[in-house]
Order: structure tokens, then sequence, then C-alpha cells
């Protein structure tokens, strides 16, 4: 017997046991490896528009810390220390950082992400400012020939920023749809 729990307390000591953190039957627990588990690419953010993207941890015992450990956020972004990048970007472009998260026991690990500011101003529905809907403004969203491609015009008389039906053509007597694609303004940005 006594054999067995020097077996066992071999095998929690080789996997970090601590006594703390997820339990185990009969009370006792094994620590966990902290780690970050937002993907590396957050959402998308807009030129002008208000951003939020929370970060997440996982492992480790909460409560988590949050810092930037090199590289830049967009300027008018911040990151809070309790895992929430906000603020409204005022520089558009691709931006690359490493993220930092630390637990109470004293684990820290770090992540590095990109973020990406679409630069084309954009109006309240999200139409390009820069790329006006000939038929000006309407009390709705409709769609509007422009060129060879057909766009989702905003109430506001702008071109939607990612529709675009690029080309129909038939296919052995089907009409076929190459799809929809981002505006050419994002392409070019």
């Amino acid at each position: 017997m006594r054999k067995l729990l020097g077996v066992v307390a071999g095998i929690l000591l080789l996997y970090g046991y601590t006594g703390s953190g997820p339990t185990a039957a009969g009370g006792q627990g094994l620590a966990q490896n902290l780690s970050i588990g937002t993907t590396d690419t957050l959402p998308l953010g807009y030129l002008t528009r208000p951003y939020a993207a929370v970060l997440t941890a996982t492992g480790g015992k909460a409560p988590y810390t949050w810092s930037i450990k090199s590289g830049q956020l967009a300027a008018g972004l911040s990151l809070s220390s309790h895992g929430q990048i906000s603020g409204t970007p005022a520089q558009g472009g691709t931006y690359s950082f490493s993220i930092a998260a630390a637990d109470s026991s004293g684990q820290k690990v770090s992540k590095a992400f990109s973020l990406q500011v679409f630069e084309q101003p954009l109006d309240q529905y999200g139409g390009l400012i820069n790329k006006p809907c000939s038929n000006g403004k309407g009390p709705h969203f409709y769609t509007q020939k422009m060129g060879h491609r057909w766009y989702l015009c905003t109430p506001a008389g702008n071109a939607f920023w990612s529709i675009g039906i690029a080309d129909a053509s038939f296919v052995n007597g089907a009409k076929d749809y190459q799809g929809i694609v981002q505006s050419a303004l994002m392409a070019s940005k």
C-alpha cells in the first residue's frame, strides 16, 4: 500500500499538484497551466467606430490581470487589466502586439495578436462614405448596379462595404453567381 501511495504522490508531483484548482475525488486538486484562450486574430475594427473585444484565459487561478507585453494597439484603443480591449480607433491599419495574462498565483503567459482597423470612413449603417450610390439617400436599404456589380446601398446613400456580386454567368445552362465579394475600396486600402 505504501508503494502505491508513493507512486500516486510521484504522479501528482509530476503533473504539478498544488492542492488547489479543480478538485479530484477526495477533495484534492491538480494545478492547471494558465493559457490565453482567445484566438490570435481579433474582430475587425472600424475607423471612428466604438470597438470592444474581451480576452479570455483558462487554467491557473482567477482572477487574471492583463497587460500589453510588446507592440501597441491602434490609437484610441486601450486594454483594461480585466482583459477588455475597448475604445474608438483613430487610425486604420494592421496592428500586431503581444498581450500577457497573469493569474493570482503568479503564473504568466503571453500570446501574439493581430488587429485590423478598416481605414475607410463609414456612415451610421456601415456604408462607405467614399463610395456613394448614384440614387442617393433613401428610406431603407436598396440595391443598385454600379459598373458591372450590384451593391447594397444604405439609407444614407452609400454602398455597403462588404456586398457586391462580382459576376453572373451561365454554366451548363444555369445562372452561376461567382460570389459575394468585398468592395474594391476594401481591397485597395
